[in-house]
């Protein structure tokens, strides 16, 4: 009994090496699979939302936090963490949802040169600067393009852990 436990403690340090090792790979492969379906469930108008959503694992207890927002200064997230998110400004109105009459407040911003196409025909319009303005939004209903995914996968993520695990030989 005494040789076990001797065996153990002698490979006690290599032991923690593989397990972070697996535990980083499942969480890296959970990371790239709930981006990606987060990127399917956001809604796509210009793109721009769906383009910015992306992952982090910093360094190694196995958790994932959906991050929504900017700006946003997540606190030192734990090890073993998936962290799915965005930074661009309008995302936690989509995420979350706009009540009808919402104001939202435009600041002062630069519009490129474009075509506007009316009745009489297409008209050139230089640069220019717009705002600030306020209006009152027709109201959005939620779209949990970053918390669903987290949520209807996390059998299929638990799934992931355990078969990293066996890859390593850990289980």
């Amino acid at each position: 009994m005494k040789r076990d436990t001797f065996r153990f403690e002698t490979r006690l340090p290599e032991f923690t090496r593989e397990m972070e090792r697996a535990l980083n790979t499942a969480l890296n492969r959970i990371g790239l699979d709930w981006q990606k379906w987060s990127k399917i469930a956001a809604p796509l108008i210009t793109g721009r939302l769906k383009s910015s959503i992306t992952f982090s694992t910093p360094t190694v207890q196995a958790t994932t936090t959906p991050m929504i927002g900017a700006p946003f200064t997540p606190p030192e997230p734990p090890p073993f963490t998936v962290q799915v998110g965005t930074n661009v400004e309008y995302a936690p109105a989509v995420h979350e949802g706009i009540d009808a009459g919402t104001e939202i407040k435009v600041p002062r911003h630069s519009v490129k040169a474009h075509s506007r196409t009316t009745k009489s025909g297409t008209h050139h319009v230089s640069a220019h600067e717009r705002g600030p303005y306020t209006f009152a939004s027709p109201g959005r209903t939620p779209n949990k393009f970053i918390e669903g995914p987290g949520t209807e996968h996390a059998e299929r993520y638990q799934r992931m852990i355990i078969d990293a695990l066996r890859e390593e030989g850990e289980l």
